[in-house]
């Protein structure tokens, strides 16, 4: 069967907690992922992309890693040292777009054996803000770098949660999605004292605190990237 819709905009968030409708946000984030992946996939895999399977993806994520090392290697030795670096930024958004597909399949797995899931190739924290950065112009440009990055290990639960209200994120709709997760977090902490399977439940508990920590790091920068322009607002009427 094709993979759900997104959920339309202004839709109510899926209820987590109920089976049925965590699946079907996971078949939709996994739709999501795999359609901003597909010419990834089919540059690298051929024929393979078609019918993708988890053990397909993680051979992609494997390859595309391999590439990016390589190009990572390249910069030192090159000729044009600005083109390699391009090159290498180019890669690495490869790289996050399979690995999306991935922690996808990963989560939709989880949500159909009742695990709730967690993008498992995106569960280190990101430094969610530049510090020390004296000039604004640059400060910026390091926090508009740190919410881009931020939101890339976000996205799969962005519209796993918002379906394609996860579309230009904004602040106001990042809040929404960290009190649903904060609401998950504290409802599978109360849920670990009483639980039939105490290994399960804090197996759940902690996906959901890893969602927590990647949500939490959105926020932090679109909030930082928010003080940074405030800043180079107010250095550019000083100088006047």
């Amino acid at each position: 069967p094709a993979p759900a819709a997104p959920q339309p905009t202004g839709a109510p968030p899926p209820n987590l907690d109920n089976p049925q409708e965590a699946v079907e946000a996971a078949d939709a984030a996994l739709a999501h992922a795999l359609d901003k992946a597909e010419v990834i996939l089919t540059w690298v895999l051929g024929d393979d992309a078609k019918e993708m399977t988890l053990d397909k993806a993680q051979k992609a994520v494997k390859i595309i890693d391999d590439l990016l090392k390589k190009r990572k290697e390249d910069v030192a030795t090159a000729a044009d040292p600005v083109q390699a670096e391009a090159l290498v930024v180019k890669a690495e958004k490869k790289q996050q777009l399979v690995s999306n597909v991935v922690a996808a399949m990963v989560l939709k797995q989880d949500a159909e054996s009742g695990a709730g899931g967690s993008p498992a190739s995106s569960s280190a924290a990101a430094p969610a803000a530049p510090a020390g950065l004296d000039d604004p112009k640059a400060a910026l440009d390091a926090a508009s770098a740190a919410l881009a990055r931020a939101l890339d290990r976000a996205e799969v639960i962005f519209t796993w949660v918002l379906g394609s209200d996860a579309r230009d994120m904004d602040l106001e709709k990042a809040q929404k999605v960290q009190t649903i997760i904060n609401d998950l977090v504290r409802r599978r902490t109360a849920a670990l004292a009483g639980a039939a399977e105490p290994a399960q439940a804090q197996a759940l508990l902690e996906k959901a605190e890893k969602k927590r920590v990647l949500v939490n790091n959105v926020v932090a920068a679109m909030l930082a990237k928010r003080e940074a322009e405030q800043a180079l607002r107010s250095g550019a009427r000083g100088a006047r």
